[in-house]
């Protein structure tokens, strides 16, 4: 089995891009083949964009209210219902 790669635990301190890329690069990720899965469209949606990676959205009860995430490829707008 291929072991997975893994960019960074969440945490309170917000990956800036440029660290995701360093990352991203450091570990030899394919960001064609890759998805990232976040609940924050003005922190992980758009880094994740910003990294050239697809984004799949996750509305949930510790969301911001009222975020859409216009820019991710996918998304699940009611967490809590799915």
């Amino acid at each position: 089995m291929k072991k997975r790669k893994v960019l960074a635990p969440k945490s309170k301190r917000i990956l800036q891009w440029y660290e995701a890329k360093e990352l991203i690069d450091k570990h030899d990720i394919d960001v064609a083949k890759s998805l990232f899965i976040g609940n924050d469209s003005t922190t992980d949606i758009k880094g994740a964009k910003e990294c050239r990676m697809d984004a799949f959205y996750v509305k949930s009860n510790i969301s911001p209210k009222d975020d859409m995430a216009h820019d991710a490829d996918y998304v699940i707008d009611n967490f809590t219902n799915w």
